[in-house]
């Protein structure tokens, strides 16, 4: 029979081995036929006596009768493409045959009633325990769990939290940060050592965790996209070159932004800023 070791509510497929050659057969679980069937569902847990018994007009009635026991888990299976990358699609299905119940729970309230489910655009926050139970024939399984693990994606440096790095003579240090919404953007402000980095987001709330193109266009930040400035020392605001990523994730609920080697030109002077800040 197989699998060797099921769970709750998989099918069990019967190989009549020997007993091929008889005209027919019957198989009957824990006493119950189920008639010519090669296949049960294991709807409660615990042990299955499953017989077989051949028949051969031939040989004049019933030729053969074996029995085999076999163990169902009293938790259904998982199957899952953990772990997956950042801003890829999650799968989880449930190891089960036909006629069964699903109750899925998740990270960030995720619910399900479906056998087979995908998750899109995984990121930090859709990691974490996932939990089934199944119900078949008014018996359920118990609580099934899964840890899925997202891969995250690589910033390309790693500063100290809240410390910001220049290049081309300005000096960093320790930074300063506030967060808000001011006109349905969120914003973070950012004061390290005089000089004064704003983030703007398109949302109204904390963006998501994932990663971000820096835009030039102030007045039509699309979705996925980051508007980033700089005043220098006081000086007068210095857009990002449109070019460059900034990183968001979630640390113990708070937004947290990496960001690495984002080009600007203040006068004749070319600078990178390079940072990691969380919100207070």
């Amino acid at each position: 029979m197989s699998p060797e070791n099921p769970s709750f509510g998989e099918t069990i497929v019967i190989d009549p081995g020997c007993t091929r050659d008889a005209e027919s057969w019957v198989y009957s679980v824990d006493g119950e036929s189920i008639g010519g069937s090669e296949e049960f569902t294991g709807d409660e847990a615990g042990e299955y006596v499953v017989t077989l018994t051949a028949y051969s007009r031939r040989e004049g009635g019933k030729t053969d009768e074996v029995s085999h026991s076999i163990f169902v888990s009293d938790k259904a299976g998982i199957v899952t493409n953990s772990p997956v990358s950042y801003d890829q699609t999650i799968t989880l299905e449930a190891k089960t045959g036909r006629y069964a119940s699903y109750d899925w729970k998740g990270p960030n309230n995720f619910t399900s009633d479906q056998r087979s489910v995908s998750i899109h655009h995984a990121n930090a926050g859709s990691a974490g325990i996932y939990s089934l139970v199944v119900s078949i024939n008014g018996k359920s399984s118990a609580t099934s769990t899964v840890n899925i693990n997202v891969t995250p994606l690589n910033a390309g440096c790693n500063p100290a939290n809240n410390q910001c790095t220049y290049t081309g003579g300005i000096i960093g240090g320790t930074a300063t940060v506030t967060s808000y919404v001011n006109s349905d953007q969120y914003e973070m402000a950012i004061t390290n050592n005089a000089n004064f980095i704003t983030l703007r987001f398109n949302t109204a709330s904390a963006p998501f965790p994932g990663m971000y193109e820096v835009t030039q266009n102030f007045f039509d930040i699309q979705e996925g996209q980051v508007y980033m400035d700089i005043v220098p020392s006081g000086n007068l605001q210095q857009t990002a070159i449109g070019a460059g990523k900034v990183f968001i994730a979630l640390s113990e609920g708070k937004v947290n932004a990496v960001f690495c080697n984002i080009p600007f030109t203040y006068l004749d002077n070319k600078f990178t800023v390079s940072g990691k800040v969380t919100e207070p």
